[in-house]
């Protein structure tokens, strides 16, 4: 989980989760395409760790991480 490997806090987490929903409720999503998926989380969970974390990673770092 990338959570554990950058040390985000849970909130972090919490707001990844809430991000994601409200995105794919609101919006007609392709679940259909994996990659959609992806980046859709990548930029979710790199929009929460730039509203908690003192130290965020590149978001191409979270993106090739092989754990998402």
């Amino acid at each position: 989980m990338v959570s554990v490997i950058y040390g985000f806090t849970a909130l972090t987490n919490v707001l990844v989760v809430n991000y994601f929903d409200r995105f794919i409720t609101r919006l007609r999503f392709h679940i259909d395409r994996p990659s959609v998926t992806h980046l859709t989380g990548v930029a979710c969970l790199s929009l929460a760790a730039k509203m908690e974390e003192a130290h965020v990673p590149l978001l191409l770092d979270l993106q090739v991480c092989s754990c998402f």
